[in-house]
């Protein structure tokens, strides 16, 4: 089976054609029930003859006027 997006997996939840489904938090149906599983850490990575130009702690801040990779806007629409 494919894997589903948060919103087509609420959307096949709220239809009957899956039984449960893992994402991220996700604005549900009241009709559905969510159970928090598990947290994970979101990491930067720079190459390492860039660490010297990087604050040892970066923030989102750091990553103004530098060029970045980042999430799908329209596969990954939480994290852009």
């Amino acid at each position: 089976m494919k894997a589903l997006a948060s919103t087509a997996q609420v959307e096949a939840l709220n239809a009957g054609g899956i039984d449960i489904g893992i994402m991220r938090p996700h604005a549900v149906h009241p009709a559905l029930e969510m159970s928090h599983l598990t947290t994970e850490a979101l990491l930067l990575a720079i190459p390492g003859d860039e660490a010297e130009h990087w604050p040892a702690a970066p923030t989102l801040a750091s990553l103004h006027g530098k060029p970045f990779i980042m999430y799908s806007p329209y596969d990954a629409r939480p994290f852009n």
